[in-house]
């Protein structure tokens, strides 16, 4: 229920320049499995909830960025 309440209430234009203050306020608190991340095949996959805690884009190209992967590097084409 509270994973399907942050996904309606992300609005991914408005994090590109902040985080919500809900979000930052849970920086450092324990990770929760099922909220903060997933387990699939083996590998931690991590939520946007997790990023949004994390305030901004790594760079990493994660597949649950709420942040646009603004950035990320572009790969030159060979």
């Amino acid at each position: 229920m509270t994973q399907a309440h942050i996904e309606q209430t992300i609005d991914d234009r408005a994090v590109h320049l902040t985080a919500p203050a809900a979000a930052t306020a849970c920086q450092g608190q324990p990770l929760i499995e099922g909220l903060d991340y997933t387990i699939e095949n083996g590998l931690w996959v991590f939520s946007r909830w997790f990023f949004l805690k994390r305030g901004e884009c790594c760079g990493n190209a994660c597949r649950n960025c709420p942040y646009g992967q603004v950035n990320v590097k572009k790969r030159n084409p060979s």
